[in-house]
């Protein structure tokens, strides 16, 4: 009878530091992600903006509906040809689509421009030409629904390369 007794008190003392361990390392795993995950964006957010293109815009994919997305809008970008460098982290693969629509409308009456699927750890480029008057919305969807899925894109100077690949 000793012995189970004993068990028994080995289980539970067993089960309550694996709990304490549980909560301590979910928390401690939370705010570890999320200083990793500012500290990309940072990173990328040096090292992906081009100091000669226009806007950039990027950060956590929000859920929605099915899948997670996210965008920028830059309201009047002057007429011209640009490529739309985008990166992304956790999250699989990613739809980024350009479209270019009148000046004024925020986003509404726009026309595509342009699309790519980016493999999270590595970069797409997409060239697109902006009428004069116009503005750009990146909008970027994944269907994966990680909570630090992040993303990050700028319209650059045609043929620009970023300063040093965006870390995983």
């Amino acid at each position: 009878m000793r012995s189970t007794a004993r068990g028994r008190r080995v289980v539970a003392t067993v089960a309550l530091v694996l709990g304490v361990l549980a909560l301590t390392a979910c928390t401690g795993t939370d705010a570890d992600r999320q200083r990793s995950a500012q500290a990309w964006l940072d990173r990328t957010a040096d090292a992906v903006a081009d100091p000669d293109g226009w806007d950039s815009g990027g950060g956590q994919l929000l859920r929605s509906g099915d899948g997670s997305e996210g965008g920028f809008i830059s309201e009047s970008t002057p007429a011209g040809d640009y490529d739309v460098v985008a990166v992304c982290r956790d999250a699989g693969a990613v739809r980024v689509t350009v479209r270019v629509f009148p000046e004024g409308r925020d986003g509404e009456g726009g026309v595509l421009a342009g699309k790519a699927d980016l493999r999270c750890g590595r970069t797409a480029r997409i060239p697109v030409t902006v009428p004069a008057g116009s503005g750009v919305w990146v909008r970027a969807r994944t269907s994966d629904r990680s909570e630090y899925a992040l993303w990050y894109s700028t319209i650059a100077t045609p043929g620009w390369t970023p300063t040093a690949p965006a870390a995983r």
